[in-house]
């Protein structure tokens, strides 16, 4: 009798247990709802360290489970692990600029140098915004520094170059269906957020920031064409942008007080957030030039943007980059360099407390890269003659201390500053499987890691397909 039951129950555990492992794998494979991608531009691994040690803190997306690496070279160039830990100038070569890694994680695809949105026949590549909207997702970019500089163009645009700003702006403004679009560059305000006397046309051309100001539906293109801008939502009726430039409209939006249909945030300050201000000096401490206090925090533009994204049902796709800390870096200037990366940090814990708030990681991913390291950051007294990979570290001095560390870019004239070094990734939420299935190749001291256009390729597995593989 004993064997009989047996035999009849082991039937009914093995369909018990499969169907649990039925309704968890279910659970594994169904793709996110939001995607939050956050892009540190110029920062590498010692720039998060510099952070880390000044503060004396270690940031939350440094406890993700999946962290791994990402080679950044565009095309045409390359990336040979034992050249790196062999030779001091090595990664002073064959190095991106912030385009082609912009359009390589915006599109699955590497470009030239100075290219946006077009591949390596200068054809156009259907970036992450765009396919976002084929699947009825809300789309956003913002960032710290101009609207139309390459990474947020990357997400939203198709140029040959990236220095062309007006053609750049009016796609952003008139042919993209993004939902929210926010940066800096606002030609009525200079770098300390002073009103100015005569409005800048370097970012936004004149004919259109009156046009945006006057919440005009039909605004003119950078060759003078009048054009309808696009409908957000899908309907083929033009949707306005809402103009906000006050603080105080930012803190409205960022705490639900007024949510917008289509947000353009252009805080009122000219280049950057907070870094051009007061030209300062390399090594003036942080707290000895106060921030503009009629500017957003990057976290606050954040919160803003999520609350316009989060109104879709069917998810969002957003795109947050700080990018000033690669301008720090290009300038040698290494307590702002932190500063900038400390204001980057404060954005993704505002997202993650998002998510647990407003969200769970079931639905949600967030993405935590750089596009390239810039500065070629390490440890003090490193040179051509004494390069061992030890010397790389930074040293730790304690809290508000700064860190042992120097700038090679600075030591070498000839020598742009971006560095063709690894980088690092932190992912978390369901979906994050899709990348580690890129990861084949391996480098001598990092370990394994993937090619920037396969962070694009991973992504658009997770918008497009039905149930992650």
């Amino acid at each position: 009798m004993k064997n009989i039951l047996i035999v009849l129950l082991f039937p009914i555990l093995f369909i018990s247990f499969t169907v649990r492992q039925t309704v968890a794998n279910q659970n594994i494979k169904k793709k996110p709802k939001n995607i939050i991608l956050f892009i540190g531009d110029g920062m590498g691994y010692n720039q998060i360290k510099a952070c880390d040690y000044y503060y004396d803190e270690v940031q939350p997306y440094e406890k993700w489970e999946n962290q791994f690496w990402v080679s950044t070279y565009p095309f045409g160039s390359s990336y040979n692990s034992d050249s790196v830990w062999t030779f001091y100038n090595y990664v002073k070569t064959r190095y991106t600029d912030s385009a082609p890694a912009a359009t390589a994680m915006a599109t699955g695809t590497k470009t030239y140098d100075d290219v946006i949105g077009l591949d390596y026949n200068y054809y156009r590549v259907e970036n992450l915004c765009e396919l976002a909207k084929k699947f009825n997702k809300s789309t956003g970019v913002i960032t710290s520094v101009p609207i139309p500089h390459a990474t947020p163009a990357g997400f939203l645009t198709h140029v040959v170059n990236r220095n062309y700003f007006h053609s750049i702006i009016a796609q952003m403004i008139i042919e993209s269906k993004a939902d929210v679009i926010m940066g800096c560059g606002n030609p009525d305000w200079d770098n300390n957020g002073t009103p100015k006397t005569k409005e800048s046309d370097k970012y936004f051309y004149p004919s259109i920031w009156k046009e945006i100001k006057a919440g005009n539906i039909e605004m003119t293109d950078e060759t003078g064409i009048k054009r309808n801008i696009e409908s957000c939502d899908g309907d083929n009726i033009p949707d306005k942008w809402f103009l906000c430039e006050r603080l105080s409209t930012f803190d409205s939006i960022a705490k639900g007080l007024f949510i917008p249909k289509r947000l353009l945030g252009v805080p009122q300050v000219y280049e950057t957030l907070q870094y051009e201000r007061n030209k300062i000096d390399k090594e003036a401490n942080p707290y000895d030039s106060p921030f503009i206090s009629s500017v957003p925090s990057l976290s606050t533009m954040l919160n803003a943007g999520l609350n316009v994204l989060k109104k879709n049902n069917n998810g969002f796709f957003l795109m947050v980059e700080g990018g000033a800390i690669d301008w720090a870096c290009h300038d040698a200037n290494s307590i702002h360099m932190i500063e900038e990366v400390n204001e980057f940090n404060k954005a993704v814990s505002s997202a993650i407390d998002w998510v647990n708030i407003y969200s769970n990681w079931e639905e949600t991913i967030i993405i935590v890269v750089a596009d390239h390291e810039t500065g070629y950051l390490t440890g003090k007294n490193i040179n051509d003659k004494n390069y061992k990979t030890e010397k790389l570290q930074l040293e730790n001095n304690g809290k508000m201390k700064m860190p042992g560390m120097q700038f090679n870019n600075m030591k070498d004239k000839d020598y742009y500053g971006h560095s063709n070094s690894l980088v690092p990734i932190f992912v978390k939420g369901n979906g994050s499987m899709v990348f580690t299935k890129y990861m084949d190749e391996t480098d001598l001291v990092r370990g394994k890691y993937i090619q920037n256009n396969e962070i694009g390729l991973a992504i658009k597995e997770l918008i497009k397909t039905i149930d992650i593989k």
